[in-house]
């Protein structure tokens, strides 16, 4: 669905769920195709602003968790020190996949985690797809 999004995201209405998908999120006016709550989160974290309080779907918890905490998690920082950025981004990228299988923990430390290495654009990313994917099925 990513590669599709980023070919066709010149030629999708303004709307399209799909855009939310490719390189330009932020610049999405709003999705269509997705129901509330869903929809009100993906905006939220589409257009870098924080989630709203109420959250219902799959990832929606973990996600709004994410994305609600400031400051880096301890790991995150001993890593850091330690000149161990590498590590600490395919740490996170880890737990993210764990999320997706389920583990909401798991896919809250891996989006903080890339949001205090600095790779916020990354992190939203990565919550997109997984909330729009998640909660299309």
């Amino acid at each position: 669905a990513v590669p599709l999004a980023e070919a066709l995201e010149p030629r999708l209405p303004d709307d399209a769920v799909l855009r939310l998908l490719g390189p330009g999120f932020a610049e999405v006016a709003g999705p269509s195709g997705l129901a509330a709550p869903i929809a009100d989160l993906v905006t939220a974290i589409a257009g870098g602003g924080p989630p709203p309080p109420v959250t219902k779907g799959r990832y929606a918890d973990a996600v709004a968790i994410a994305f609600v905490l400031d400051g880096a998690p301890p790991e995150v920082a001993q890593l850091r020190d330690e000149a161990r950025t590498g590590e600490a981004m395919l740490r996170a990228m880890q737990l993210i996949a764990d999320g997706s299988a389920g583990d909401d923990a798991a896919l809250t430390r891996g989006l903080r985690m890339l949001r205090a290495l600095g790779l916020e654009t990354e992190a939203r990313r990565a919550a997109l797809e997984l909330l729009i994917l998640g909660n299309l099925e």
